[in-house]
């Protein structure tokens, strides 16, 4: 019994990490903004003329810094962390292949993609997470915050935070080193208000649907 719920929390592991992975490529076809989660380390990738994995994981290694000192400890599930990293870069590269390089119908496909960008990042965060198997740094952080401040920090709230902190950054660096805001658009200011209230709906959706099942 044990075995058959650990498999399903992989299962349901994976497929948000499909989902998530899929709003990102769906967010870097709009062309309107990559989402808050990719913003920095495509605008380093830009300033440096380097590959954006490379700067992924030097982020999420700083997001791995920030959770270890806010629950004042460090494990090798914290490291593993960044194999769900790997796996969501690796995810996002396939998508964009899958799903081509410019968004049907004009403006409407435009619209289309952002908002189905940002519905599944938030679907794709929501069941990740709620798989508790391994979380990504940038979503281990948030956990680590509302592990230390539940009531002033909730999950979601910090998403927000998270988010515009990422997005007001890249825009500082985007223009002082490029001298243009690149990598940050409609679609991303829209996602970094947007998601953390949308994952608080999945969640409690998620919550009710488990009690009507048990």
């Amino acid at each position: 019994m044990k075995q058959t719920h650990f498999i399903r929390r992989v299962i349901q592991f994976l497929l948000g990490i499909n989902i998530l992975a899929l709003g990102g490529a769906f967010s870097i076809v709009a062309g309107q903004g990559t989402t808050p989660v990719n913003v920095l380390p495509y605008v380093l990738s830009q300033i440096f003329s380097t590959n954006i994995r490379f700067w992924m994981m030097l982020v999420m290694g700083i997001y791995l810094l920030i959770q270890g000192l806010l629950l004042k400890k460090f494990s090798w599930i914290n490291i593993a962390q960044l194999i769900a990293g790997l796996l969501f870069g690796t995810f996002v590269d396939l998508y964009l292949l899958l799903i081509g390089s410019q968004a049907p119908f004009g403006t409407f496909g435009v619209l289309l993609y952002v908002v189905l960008s940002i519905l599944c990042v938030a679907l794709g965060i929501t069941l990740y997470v709620d798989a508790n198997v391994l979380q990504m740094p940038t979503e281990g952080v948030l956990h680590a915050l509302a592990t230390r401040y539940p009531k002033r920090w909730p999950f979601y709230r910090g998403k927000i935070m998270a988010d515009s902190v990422s997005v007001l950054l890249s825009v500082i660096l985007s223009i002082l080193f490029l001298r243009e805001i690149r990598g940050v658009g409609i679609g991303t200011l829209v996602s970094a208000f947007m998601i953390g209230p949308i994952v608080k709906v999945f969640q409690e959706l998620i919550a009710r649907l488990r009690r009507k099942i048990s």
